[in-house]
Parts: C-alpha cells; sequence; structure tokens
C-alpha cells in the first residue's frame, strides 16, 4: 500500500483488475464502482477487523471514497465474488476486509498535512502503544478538504451556457474519520470507527437551479459503528477425558452435565441392562454425543460404553449453553443431528407405543377438553425458562387430557397430530 500510494479504499479499488471506478457521473455520489460487470456501490461489503464498518442499509448512492481511509492499515484484503453466504446479500460482488495495525510495545506515532491546488488540504494521523499483556489502544483521524475544480472557468466552451466566473462548476467535497480501538486482556475488544463525507449536488449549482438546501448543497454521508468483540477458543473450553475398552461414558438416566466429541476409538450407545441389551449404535471419530439431553434438559436417554480405548473432548454444561447461546450456525447443526438421530432411532424409543401409569398429557391441539395451565407448562424442561407473560399467552394454546392407567398415548406408526 505504501509502495503504491493508496490512502483510502477507493484507491485501492482503481488499482484492482476487474474493477471500475467512475468519478462525477452521479448527482447523488463522487463515483460509481462496478466489479467485474456488475454496478453499485451498495453490491459489496466493508468490514474492519471482520466488522461491518459499511452502510447495513444498502443505500444506492453510497460515497467510497476519503470516508474509508486507511492510515491506521496493515493490510487489506479482498475476496472478489459472490459471498452473500457468509456476509449477507451486500456481498454480491465481493467482500473488503481492512486489517488495522497491532499494537506494539514501543509504540506507533505518524501523521501528515498536505496540500495542493484548489484550496486542496488533508491531515492525517495515527498513534498505538500496548502498554501491558492485558491493555493496548490505537487512536487514528483524519480530515480533508477541497473545493475541486472550477471546470467552467477552465473550460468555458464546454460549459459555453455559463458566464465564465459566474457559476462555477466545482465539485467540492470534505471528509473526515475518527477510529479507536482498545484491547483488553487477550479477548476483547472495544472499538470505534466514524466516517463523513459532502460531496456537492453539481446540478443545484447551475444558473437557475433551485433548492431548498441551507449553506452550499451538497449530498452528506455520515456512518458510525461502535463494537464489542469477544474472542474465544474452542480448544479452551474442552477438557479430555480417556476412557478402557469396556468402560462406561454415562449411564441412562444420569444427570446431563457434559457434551462429548469422539477424537479416538469407538463407543456404543444401548439402552437396557444385561441380557435386556439394546444397541441403539456406534459412534466414531468425529461424532458427537450428549447433545439431546443438553438441548431438552433431560437426563441421559442412552447409556454410553467403549468398545475401544477412546478418547474424548468434554464440553461442560454452562460452555455448551453459552456457545449454543452466541452461535446460529451450531444450533442449526445440532438441531439437524438431533432430527437424524431420533429418525434412525439411534437414541430412543420414543417413537412407539408408551403407556403411563396415573398422568397428564399436554397436547397442542384445538382446546377440546380444557386449557392447560401456566404452572403446567413452567413443569416442562423445554418451556420453563419461558418468561411467565410468554407461558400464560402459551397456555391458551395447549389443552389438557386426563389419561387412566394403561391407555395408550399414541401408538407407532400414526401420524404426528400433536405435540
Amino acid at each position: 500500500m505504501q509502495e503504491r500510494g493508496y490512502r483510502t479504499i477507493e484507491d485501492v479499488l482503481k488499482g484492482l483488475p476487474g474493477v471500475d471506478v467512475l468519478n462525477h457521473v452521479h448527482p447523488d455520489s463522487k463515483n460509481v464502482v462496478t466489479i467485474r460487470g456488475v454496478t453499485g456501490n451498495n453490491k459489496f461489503v466493508i468490514l474492519q477487523d471482520g466488522i461491518r464498518i459499511s452502510s447495513p442499509t444498502g443505500e444506492t448512492n453510497l460515497q467510497i471514497s476519503e470516508n474509508y481511509p486507511l492510515y491506521m492499515a496493515r493490510q487489506v484484503e479482498i475476496l472478489s465474488g459472490p459471498a452473500s453466504a457468509l456476509y449477507g446479500a451486500d456481498a454480491f460482488t465481493g467482500v473488503i476486509n481492512i486489517i488495522t495495525e497491532s499494537p506494539t510495545t514501543e509504540g506507533t506515532v505518524r501523521g501528515s498535512v498536505a496540500g495542493g491546488d484548489f484550496h486542496t488540504w488533508q491531515t492525517r494521523f495515527f498513534t498505538s502503544k500496548r502498554f501491558s499483556d492485558s491493555v493496548a489502544l490505537s487512536i487514528g483521524g483524519h480530515h480533508q478538504q477541497s473545493d475541486g475544480a472550477p471546470l467552467s472557468r477552465l473550460y468555458p466552451t464546454d460549459f459555453a451556457g455559463l458566464p465564465a466566473g459566474s457559476a462555477p462548476y466545482e465539485p467540492a467535497f470534505r471528509s473526515f474519520s475518527t477510529f479507536a480501538q482498545i484491547e483488553l486482556w487477550e479477548n476483547l475488544t472495544l472499538g470505534w470507527n466514524q466516517s463523513f463525507i459532502a460531496t456537492s449536488l453539481a446540478d443545484a449549482e447551475l444558473p437557475g437551479a433551485t433548492t431548498t438546501y441551507e449553506g452550499p448543497p451538497e449530498n452528506p454521508t455520515s456512518q458510525l459503528t461502535a463494537y464489542a468483540k469477544y474472542k474465544f477458543t474452542l480448544d479452551e473450553l474442552f477438557t479430555t477425558r480417556t476412557l478402557e475398552a469396556g468402560r462406561e461414558l454415562f449411564r441412562e438416566g444420569d444427570h446431563a452435565d457434559a457434551f462429548y466429541v469422539i477424537v479416538r476409538g469407538r463407543v456404543e450407545a444401548f439402552k437396557g441392562n444385561g441380557s435386556s441389551e439394546k444397541r441403539l449404535g456406534v459412534m466414531e471419530v468425529g461424532d458427537a454425543l450428549g447433545e439431546i439431553a443438553r438441548l431438552m434438559d433431560s437426563p441421559r436417554t442412552a447409556t454410553v460404553r467403549a468398545l475401544t480405548p477412546a478418547t474424548l473432548l468434554s464440553l461442560s454444561r454452562e460452555h455448551f449453553q453459552n456457545l449454543l447461546a452466541v452461535s446460529r450456525e451450531l444450533r442449526l447443526a445440532l438441531n439437524e443431528m438431533v432430527k437424524s438421530r431420533l429418525k434412525a432411532d439411534r437414541v430412543s424409543e420414543s417413537a412407539q407405543s408408551f403407556v403411563v401409569p396415573k398422568a397428564v398429557a399436554v397436547v397442542a391441539t384445538p382446546a377440546a377438553f380444557g386449557h392447560a395451565t401456566p404452572e403446567q407448562l413452567c413443569g416442562v424442561p423445554i418451556l420453563h425458562q419461558l418468561p411467565e407473560e410468554l407461558r400464560r399467552e402459551a397456555a391458551s394454546l395447549f389443552s389438557s387430557e386426563d389419561l387412566t392407567a394403561g391407555q395408550i398415548v399414541f401408538r407407532e406408526g400414526q401420524p404426528a397430530d400433536a405435540f
């Protein structure tokens, strides 16, 4: 970037193959970007250390210029091509990620002042320092302004309809930005990114044009991003557990206190004891187990025993719940895993017909036997964490039915018409 003199994301885009940046061709924006034949400043996403700093609302006249400076950048990564599956619908032509400079114990201080024709000037500064292993700070900013070239004076023939010097056509623009980032310990980062740019509305400066603007007619774009980022690695959360062949990991009915992933060996899951044992399945390296009891907050649904010497990674109940809370992808993956296991009947026999002693069943069918109560729903592990207001609302959707001892609730193979 230093060798090529890149100061902004606009400069970077101009240097990329397959990218065209056209300046002063649109009255509402300083430039228009075309990437691989697709035109639009809202067709790609700009990130800073993985955090989106471009507009989240997809404005068509988003300006890409001095408002995305690189004074804090160590490098710029560019993903060319569609990436909407990971970065959202706006990432149609690509993703740009500005990687900021990491603070050092020696510290960094740099700044610059530049000036030029047409009342053009610019200042930039950046400073960073690591004060200790747990605290580091980076701060930067810039301010820039230019009146632009008075085109009607420089090219009177092309602007023959304008009396020279009376109403200059000047594509003026101004911008500023601020940046701050605080690193606390090894995991927490607090960040701030603010940018502003205002470009002149050329049409409003022509003779006879009317405007309701106060001051110079211009198109301002202002963006502000404040964020907190917490990083952790899964290997910090997992502990290792080894089993000898024939050793049980847990038994059916045990309290579910952990989630496991097999990294070596083979284990089997079964129900029952002794001669009544029924094998449900064999799991190998890469398989996970214990997720059903954890997701449903219920006791273990089967016994797991090592067939060969095995090593497993164990994730505690607390860490498992925290991961589910922050990772939508993990929740979806576990849901699919649970569905496949239940379909294969590898873990439980809940799909078979069963009988109960004296009990109350709660079913989600049109109310025919009277409504359930919020207190009954509170006793259901899946629903007991709902706020009381939501439980009360949900209770109106449930109905209760009394069952006598020995009465069949439903049979294997029947249509699933209720929960």
